[in-house]
């Protein structure tokens, strides 16, 4: 339940599956970021109108690949203006 913060672990869901104002809405076979490649790619957005918390005041893309987690976001700040961020280096831990 997620009254007191937006869950982004629903990477694992189906496209268009929506909880808290997060929904799935692509998945990738692969995508490149910074001369890497990742396999597996979940797109997700998260609608600031659904938020209960400020965390998420504005429209928030968030990416996830397998065994990796989070490897960009995006802020959709309105207008056309936008903020991003992705992944440059990472190291998997066993």
């Amino acid at each position: 339940y997620g009254q007191d913060g937006q869950p982004i672990f629903m990477a694992d869901s189906d496209i268009g599956a929506v909880f808290n104002g997060m929904k799935i809405i692509a998945k990738f076979p692969t995508m490149t970021i910074n001369s890497n490649i990742f396999k597996n790619v979940v797109e997700t957005k998260i609608t600031a109108s659904q938020q209960y918390q400020p965390n998420f005041s504005n429209d928030t893309y968030l990416y996830f690949c397998d065994s990796i987690g989070l490897i960009k976001k995006v802020t959709d700040f309105g207008g056309g203006n936008v903020e991003s961020w992705s992944i440059e280096r990472w190291a998997v831990m066993k």
